[in-house]
């Protein structure tokens, strides 16, 4: 809705500041139930005069900076799991190639255990 528009259905002219932060709030889904049309912008306008909309302003500030952190933890959060998932997986290799190394040393051991009875038997 137009500044013109909305002064015509209150009656009056609205500071061009106020007319701002009226518009934000009347366009900030928060709002959407409360304002369904330009109507219910004007007549809750008419009911709470500015200050109404003032209040509501600061709970519009205040919801965008909570949706604002809420972003960016989820923002640390994924980057936190990519990290975690890039550690594991290194773990998961390093575990892999120290079970391979061992089933190596064992085999080893064993086979070095054959000769040495074998060797033993002989002498």
């Amino acid at each position: 809705m137009m500044q013109k528009e909305f002064e015509k259905l209150v009656g009056h002219p609205v500071d061009n500041d106020c007319y701002k932060r009226i518009e934000a709030v009347y366009m900030y889904p928060l709002f959407d139930d409360l304002f369904p049309s330009k109507e219910a912008v004007a007549d809750y306008y008419k009911k709470h005069d500015m200050q109404g909309f003032e209040n509501l302003y600061k709970v519009a500030l205040k919801a965008r900076a909570l949706e604002t952190k809420a972003e960016n933890l989820e923002r640390e959060l994924a980057s936190q799991e990519s990290d975690f998932k890039e550690k594991y997986q290194q773990l998961e290799r390093a575990y892999e190639k120290e079970t391979a190394a061992n089933k190596r040393l064992s085999w080893t051991i064993e086979n070095l255990k054959e000769i040495i009875h074998k060797a033993v038997d002989m002498m």
